[in-house]
């Protein structure tokens, strides 16, 4: 192994993965963990590219009626 530390913060600062997310499910470079990453990464970029009225819309459809 070369010691090499994922990257997946979906920037260019080439942090590792934000602390938010957690700890990655699987063992290192195995395809439970490429997807649990991917899935991560999916959802960054569309929380990035979001504009804030698709996201109270978002969360409006989420909400639950008493």
């Amino acid at each position: 192994m070369t010691g090499r530390e994922e990257h997946a913060a979906g920037d260019r600062r080439n942090e590792s993965f934000p602390p938010e997310w957690g700890h990655p499910r699987g063992e290192r470079f195995s395809e439970e963990r490429a997807g649990w990453i991917a899935s991560r990464v999916r959802q960054l970029v569309t929380l990035r590219k979001a504009r804030p009225e698709d996201l109270r819309a978002q969360l409006a459809r989420k909400r639950r009626s008493p």
